[in-house]
């Protein structure tokens, strides 16, 4: 007795494979996955770039204003982005609301690290030195009217994976630039 099915025994083979389209389909699946993801490797790379960027134009800015305008100004970092701060009536004040040097918060998914004058430095909040006080604010840079500021190095890390990273550094001989620390070299 022939249990198989009439309209099987038309077929000239059996089947026992994938055909070529399922696998083409399979493989264009697959080229879809690891495009995404590379995609989104560049897109946190380029995010990261851009605060970079974003952070060397305003220390710049604000070292421009501090020598045009005999003013002392100053850059404080906390766990979540940075604050520009200006000396005034012996104290340090907030810039937060003053347009483009208001506080910055770091984007979801990067985190920095500082050294100043070739030490690495710890980030304190206010709320963690106990005190929220204009007058207990100390900065971690400083931008003096002079023309002088702090020598200082700001690693802007992804938090996801740490190989992915810029320098933003302000070395008092060759001035403030930015530095992709996955190729080494000098962006600005």
């Amino acid at each position: 007795m022939n249990f198989r099915d009439s309209s099987q025994k038309d077929l000239p083979f059996d089947r026992n494979g994938f055909t070529l389209l399922e696998i083409m389909v399979v493989l264009l699946i697959i080229g879809i996955v690891i495009g995404v993801a590379a995609f989104s490797i560049d897109t946190r790379k380029d995010e990261i770039e851009i605060e970079a960027r974003r952070f060397v134009s305003l220390i710049d800015l604000a070292m421009e204003e501090a020598v045009l305008k005999g003013e002392e100004y100053a850059v404080r970092f906390t766990h979540e982005g940075y604050v520009f701060l200006r000396h005034e009536e012996g104290r340090w004040l907030d810039l937060e609301k003053e347009g483009v040097f208001r506080s910055r918060r770091l984007p979801e998914g990067v985190r920095f690290e500082i050294s100043l004058e070739g030490e690495s430095a710890a980030i304190k909040d206010d709320r963690e030195e106990g005190s929220s006080d204009d007058e207990k604010i100390q900065p971690e840079i400083l931008l003096l009217s002079s023309g002088e500021y702090t020598q200082f190095e700001v690693r802007f890390i992804d938090r996801y994976d740490s190989n992915i990273s810029f320098n933003v550094i302000g070395d008092p001989l060759k001035g403030f630039h930015v530095m992709d620390e996955s190729r080494k070299d000098r962006l600005r």
